[in-house]
């Protein structure tokens, strides 16, 4: 009687995560998750993934029951750097508009105000 060659594992999941996030890899059981360049992101034992500083994570699982392994890359991105207010013009008598210039604004997205 011969075996089937056995399929590696199917990794499913974001690719990306900011520092201090989490995102979730599956398969999150039957198998043992590790993680190389820990200092990036690390992984729990059920495929919980933190970013911990900018850059590329290994993420490798490794299925129980057969030995088999996959792997996925993990892209770690920093967080945007917060708008400041620069100074806000208030309306007077005069001039009935006034405006805010904000600072470290992202170059896309869209703003709204209210």
């Amino acid at each position: 009687h011969i075996n089937e060659i056995p399929s590696n594992p199917v990794l499913t999941g974001a690719s990306n995560v900011c520092i201090g996030d989490n995102i979730h890899l599956l398969p999150s059981s039957s198998g043992v998750w590790t993680a190389v360049n820990q200092s990036i992101a690390t992984i729990s034992s059920t495929g919980i993934v933190t970013g911990i500083s900018e850059g590329v994570a290994t993420m490798t699982y490794i299925r129980s029951s057969d030995g088999c392994s996959s792997s996925k890359e993990i892209q770690v991105f920093p967080n945007p750097i917060k708008p400041t207010i620069g100074f806000i013009t208030n309306p007077d008598c005069i001039n009935r508009t006034g405006s805010v210039v904000l600072h470290n604004l992202p170059s896309v997205g869209t703003w709204m105000a209210n």
